[in-house]
């Protein structure tokens, strides 16, 4: 791969990829690397880019090899995140019982671990570390530690990513391979000294897991890896030609049918001791979830984790939608066809694994159909009392009043009513409108009534003008409810009075009247008083009657104007009512009535008053109010007694009996209870947390003795909380959160009532912190709030509200560029907001680090390359990070190919191609030239001006020196010292010369003249004419050595 020699010489576990969650182009590499100058090993990372190197991918250079923590093991193992995206990755200190939880997260990596204490010292590079399928268990070997060769079986809380030793399982010696079950519930180890062996992890404490240790063979192998592979095998690294396969590891026991060298390798193919480490979370089976299960809307389907994923497919199993009821989308919608019971599937491709299918049962239930009945409209007077029935549902939302389990709703008045009915959490409404009909008029301006004659039907009832809804009509009755005529006119009627009744709408009746026709020279009633009350509707009132003349015995009364009898001065024996009084003559003359109250005197009004018992004593008390005189009291049916007070009463419920002078009774009902002193409080919890943390607040009561049902409502500060849940610890309580109004109802209806007076916990309400602050829980007032003891009575609690303080963030940013060039300054200071002081803070880069408040480098260079975090924490450790990513990038490089000691001279020969580095943005030589070559045909210093694509400039300069030396040779001279080629030589330039020689033969070889200055020639004064061989050697100005050989012919 591109970048990726020299990343790591060390482990049993050397290496592990893990994805950057949401990118898949990006991958971090984790390795270990032995420092020999520093004696440990030390844990590193790189960044993996896939689109380098034309798609092959290749590592990120100022990514690679970055020192994420020192002296290590080379334990190494990796596992997804309880919710799935985001990956843990685990390692292990040298020389300490320490491990590291590293995060890998869509932001990246993050360089501060989470660190834990757990289980035994380990010092040495041998050994496994392995993560349970389901993240929960991590077993750790060890070979050649200064505590021996051991394992470990520790806890690992895959959401905070803390490991625990409370369940410590340790065993000395211990295997070296190590390997989970894919159900988790098996461990098997192999080597380390022993045999291959499986330990139960269900068997029970941890000595009881360690002395379920079963042998699977009865030979000991050498130090081989465990590797669970994808068709959930077993895979046993046996130091041979072949593997062992465990063909069944969830099986206990002889029956996980364990087969030695069961797969043959490759000729020549050898495994040894270690197996390929990879994160086995991909191994897993997919796990689902759905949402929504009313019939009519679609359920949303969701995958927990698609890390690994390629593909899907889901089967509905819904036979009515066949076969349209499957779906390739990774969280699909799905409608099903009608309620009812399912049992979908999910099918999942991953790379080269193979498919994997799971099931789950999915209820559809029916939405709540709530029918309210038609709209109704009421006659004008009657009174509305309609209860409203919503049907079968679990829960009532009744005109945007708090949900209740009553299906019904009384209502008392017009307007429009609806409800919202939960049925299985599926909802249904209606809505109702409930009127009146316009009320009857009677228009009495041009009433006319006519008398008529004593003994006579000719009197008239006119001039009335009856209105109504349409359609109306108007029937006349006497007083006997008789009818006498229709229309808005009454005619031929005799003396009396009359009722007009006025019928309409949903047969609405509206009487009008009475209408009291007199007989012409009729008798007047000059008054007509009440006498004596009743009482108790006993017949004890009674009513006087004046006539205005005559004798009251020359008349006789009526109050139906039809029986008359005698009238007396006292009309008496009468029931409290109202009379209408007629009185009839001698003549048969009937009076116009006169209307007299008698009124009712009902029994005493009084007040009862109560004291309950205090600790099972019989001491209560029973005190009877009243503004009446003359009063006798009786307690259950007991002795009469003038006293208003019963005292030494025991816990019960008692009737008391309450008569006047007159005989008339009241009662009252009592219950007297029984007070254990301790009164009923009611406590809401405080909390303090940093925002976006989750806030708890536990809900308490205390007194809670004779408590059989209640509802509690809490109000909380809605800006700054959303209560996402609520965590009950009383069994049956039910919990509501309204978000629209910020309130959490808790309800609980109990068989019998409470009986603990210690302070019990409701439940803990699970709070989203919103906003920095105050955060106010308060509790609704009864009766909203509201507390019944096993009569219904209500208990009045004491309300004590409290508060969450929710800490403000301190918020990081790093403005500073990304980019510098090598050589440039780099200066990175942290701008802070929020938070409170005092704060601490501290610096990972890729050099070390610190707790200085700022990064200063002088002179940046490429080892300044990669992430710079800087993690702050406040006063109340509410805490951020943040990472910005410097690239340095080199400064550009021509490499002229110098050779000389000071590597700025070129030596040529009469033209030179000079390249610089090609690849950069611009190239501007002294030339004028902008390529990245030049051809060079005259010496001189040459410069050149490169820049990068990120604006990094260098000039570099180059002295090119042509270096080429013509050596001219003549072929004859006549030394005959007339000037003209006297002397045989070579034409050259002397002072380029750095060596040289020149040696002359004759015919027959024989050396007769020999020279190592180019400037001194033969004259061949003794030679005899003829033909004679030379041969010349020279070097040039840098070095370059030549030959030549010829001829030359001396000419006398």
């Amino acid at each position: 791969m591109q970048n990726g020699s020299d990343m790591g010489n060390s482990s049993t576990q050397g290496a592990m990829i893990v994805p950057y969650p949401g990118n898949n182009n990006l991958y971090y590499f984790f390795n270990f690397e032995w420092d020999p100058i520093a004696w440990q090993t030390n844990f590193l990372y790189s960044v993996i880019d896939m689109t380098l190197d034309n798609g092959l991918g290749g590592v990120i250079p100022f990514s690679k090899s970055i020192l994420l923590l020192e002296n290590t093991t080379t334990h190494l193992s990796a596992v997804f995140h309880k919710y799935g995206e985001n990956i843990w990755v685990l390692t292990h200190g040298s020389g300490d019982n320490l491990y590291y939880s590293y995060i890998v997260t869509p932001l990246g990596l993050s360089l501060i671990p989470v660190v834990s204490s757990a289980g035994t010292i380990c010092d040495s590079e041998v050994g496994y570390l392995k993560i349970s399928p389901n993240g929960k268990k991590i077993a750790v070997s060890q070979m050649f530690s200064s505590l021996g060769t051991f394992f470990d079986l520790v806890d690992f809380d895959n959401e905070t990513g803390v490991i625990s030793d409370a369940n410590l399982v340790h065993s000395s010696p211990g295997p070296f391979g190590l390997e989970f079950s894919p159900d988790n519930s098996k461990l098997y180890g192999n080597g380390g000294g022993t045999t291959l062996c499986q330990y139960n992890l269900n068997a029970g404490t941890p000595q009881q897991i360690l002395d379920s240790r079963y042998q699977l063979i009865n030979f000991n192998v050498q130090d081989g890896a465990l590797q669970l592979g994808p068709d959930g095998k077993i895979v046993c690294a046996t130091d041979d030609h072949s593997v062992g396969i465990i063909h069944n590891p969830n099986e206990l026991g002889s029956a996980c049918n364990y087969e030695h060298q069961s797969i043959d390798l490759a000729p020549g193919t050898l495994c040894y001791e270690n197996l390929p480490s990879f994160i086995q979370s991909y191994l897993n089976d997919p796990e689902f979830t759905t949402n929504q299960y009313c019939f009519g809307q679609p359920t949303q389907f969701n995958i927990t984790s698609i890390n690994g994923i390629d593909s899907v497919k889901w089967k509905f199993k819904d036979f009515g939608n066949m076969p349209n009821d499957t779906s390739s989308l990774f969280n699909p919608l799905y409608t099903f066809s009608a309620p009812g019971t399912y049992y979908p599937e999910l099918t999942v491709w991953s790379g080269l694994l193979p498919p994997k299918t799971v099931k789950d049962t999915v209820v559809i239930y029916a939405s709540a159909s709530p029918n309210l009945g038609n709209d109704t409209t009421f006659c004008p007077n009657d009174p509305i009392n309609l209860t409203l029935d919503a049907g079968p549902g679990e829960q009532y939302a009744w005109n945007n009043n708090l949900p209740t389990v009553d299906s019904t709703f009384i209502v008392t008045d017009t307007g429009t009513y609806w409800v919202r009915v939960n049925a299985n959490g599926c909802f249904g409404r209606d809505t109702i409108n409930i009127s009146r009909y316009d009320a009857a008029t009677a228009d009495l301006t041009n009433l006319d009534i006519t008398p008529s004659n004593c003994g006579s039907s000719d009197g008239a009832i006119t001039g009335i003008q009856f209105s109504a809804p349409d359609p109306f009509t108007v029937t006349w009755l006497d007083i006997y409810g008789s009818q006498v005529g229709s229309g808005n006119d009454l005619l031929n009627v005799s003396a009396g009075s009359y009722f007009a009744e006025v019928t309409f709408g949903n047969n609405c009746i509206q009487t009008f009247g009475p209408y009291s026709i007199a007989d012409n020279n009729a008798p007047v009633i000059a008054s007509a008083l009440p006498g004596d009350d009743d009482h108790c509707l006993q017949g004890m009132g009674s009513i006087i009657v004046t006539p205005e003349s005559g004798n009251v015995t020359d008349y006789q009364y009526s109050f139906n104007e039809t029986d008359f009898f005698p009238l007396t001065a006292e009309i008496t024996e009468l029931i409290g009512g109202t009379y209408d009084i007629t009185l009839k003559d001698q003549f048969g003359c009937i009076s116009l009535p006169v209307s007299v109250e008698v009124q009712n005197v009902e029994g005493p009004e009084i007040y009862c008053n109560h004291t309950n018992t205090t600790g099972g004593n019989a001491n209560g008390t029973i005190t009877v109010d009243s503004q009446v005189t003359n009063l006798t009291y009786q307690l259950n049916s007991g002795q009469v007694q003038t006293s208003n007070e019963f005292t030494g009463l025991a816990a019960g419920n008692y009737t008391i009996t309450v008569t006047d002078e007159f005989g008339c009774e009241t009662q009252c009902e009592v219950s007297i209870e029984n007070n254990p002193g301790i009164p009923l409080s009611a406590m809401a919890g405080d909390d303090k947390k940093c925002l976006n943390e989750l806030a708890n607040s536990n809900i308490r009561v205390s007194g809670v003795s004779g408590v059989k049902e209640f509802t509690a409502s809490l109000a909380f500060d809605g800006q700054k909380l959303q209560c996402i849940h609520f965590n009950d610890s009383l069994p049956g309580i039910i919990s509501t959160v309204y978000p629209g109004t910020s309130r959490v109802v808790l309800e609980w209806y109990g068989t019998v009532p409470l009986t603990n007076n210690d302070t019990i916990s409701l439940g803990e309400l699970v709070f989203e912190t919103l906003e920095s602050g105050f955060a106010d829980i308060n509790w609704d007032s009864p009766p909203v709030t509201r507390f019944l003891d096993e009569y219904g009575n209500i208990i009045i609690p004491n309300l004590m509200p409290e508060k969450i303080i929710v800490h403000d963030l301190p918020v990081l940013e790093l403005n500073e560029k990304n980019t510098y060039c090598q050589g440039e300054s780099i200066h990175l200071t942290p701008v802070i907001a929020g938070g409170t002081e005092p704060m601490i803070g501290q610096w990972i880069t890729p050099t070390g680090s610190h707790s200085l408040a700022s990064i200063d480098i002088d002179s940046a260079g490429e080892n300044h390359s990669g992430q710079y975090s800087y993690s702050i924490r406040d006063y109340f450790g509410c805490a951020d990070t943040v990472i910005k990513a410097i690239q340095v990038v080199p400064l550009p490089a021509a490499n002229f190919p110098a050779t000389n000691p000071t590597h700025d001279t070129i030596f040529y020969e009469q033209t030179f191609l000079l390249e610089a580095t090609p690849g950069y943005t611009s190239y501007e030589w002294n030339t004028g030239d902008t390529t990245y070559y030049i051809t060079v045909t005259e010496e001189g210093a040459y410069s050149l001006l490169m820049e990068t694509t990120e604006g990094c400039l260098k000039l570099e300069n180059i002295m090119m020196i042509d270096t080429f030396l013509p050596v001219l040779v003549p072929n004859a001279f006549t030394p005959n010292n007339d000037g003209l080629n006297d002397t045989f030589r070579p034409v050259v330039d002397y002072e380029r010369v750095r060596m040289f020689s020149m040696v002359i033969y004759n015919r027959w070889g024989q050396l007769i003249f020999e020279t190592t200055n180019p400037a001194e020639g033969w004259n061949g004064k003794d030679a005899p004419a003829g033909v004679y061989s030379w041969v010349i050697s020279y070097s040039d100005m840098v070095g370059k050595v030549a030959k030549m050989r010829g001829g030359v012919t001396l000419v006398k």
